[in-house]
C-alpha cells in the first residue's frame, strides 16, 4: 500500500537509555500503549519509520493496515534490529518469519522494512495532519509494536481523543494554543464526539 505523508523536518531530542529500553518494551502493550500517550505529549513528538517519504506500514491479521509509531527513535531501532542479546526470547516461528541474521549488521534484521529509519513528526502535525489522514485512509495507527508482539491499534480518533485529554490534565489548565485550537481541531472533536 501506498501512503503519502510529509511532515516538516526538525531534530528530535529523544533518547531511552538501556535499563528503561529493558523495561519498556517487556510490558503489555496496553501499558506501552499509556507510556506513549505520555511520553509523546511531554516531548511533542511521534516517532515512525520512513525510507524515501514512504512510512512504515503492517498488515493486522484481519487485513487492515497499521501506521507503526513509537515515542522514541530508540524503540523503533530496537524493532528494526534488536540487538544479539534479546534473540534468544523470540519464539521461533516468528524468529523466522519476520527477522533474519544479517551477517553485515552481525545481528537480526527486520526483513521486510529494510532501509526504514527513524523519523520524527511533530505532535501538532501528527494529530492536525496525520491522524485524520489514517482516519480517511482507513488504516490503523499502530502504537508502541516490539519484537515480542504486536501493540495497540486504536481508531485515530480514539488515540486522537487520549492524548489531548492526557495533555489537558497534566499539561494546561487551559487549552493548548496554536494548532490543536483551530477549526479544523473543533471539526475534529465534533467528529470524535459523534461516534
Amino acid at each position: 500500500m501506498d501512503f503519502k505523508f510529509v511532515p516538516q523536518q526538525y531534530p528530535s531530542y529523544s533518547d531511552v537509555d538501556p535499563e528503561k529500553l529493558a523495561a519498556v518494551i517487556r510490558l503489555p502493550a496496553a501499558r506501552r500503549y499509556e507510556h506513549f500517550i505520555k511520553e509523546i505529549t511531554g516531548q511533542d513528538q511521534v516517532c515512525a519509520l520512513c525510507r524515501n517519504d514512504r512510512w512504515a506500514l503492517t498488515e493486522l491479521e484481519d487485513g487492515t493496515a497499521a501506521f507503526l509509531l513509537w515515542p522514541a527513535a530508540t524503540y523503533a531501532e530496537f524493532f528494526l534490529r534488536p540487538p544479539m542479546d534479546y534473540v534468544d526470547e523470540f519464539g521461533e516461528e516468528q524468529e523466522n518469519e519476520n527477522y533474519d541474521y544479517d551477517e553485515e549488521l552481525g545481528g537480526y534484521a527486520r526483513t521486510n522494512l529494510e532501509g526504514f529509519m527513524p523519523r520524527f513528526i511533530e505532535l501538532d502535525e501528527f494529530m492536525n495532519t496525520l491522524l485524520p489522514l489514517l482516519k480517511q485512509e482507513n488504516i490503523l495507527p499502530g502504537v508502541f509494536f516490539t519484537p515480542f508482539g504486536n501493540g495497540v491499534t486504536p481508531p485515530a480518533e480514539e488515540l486522537y481523543r487520549a492524548v489531548h485529554d492526557y495533555y489537558q490534565e497534566w499539561f494546561s489548565d487551559e487549552p493548548r494554543e496554536g494548532a490543536w485550537e483551530t477549526k479544523k481541531f473543533k471539526d475534529w472533536c465534533r467528529k470524535v464526539e459523534s461516534i
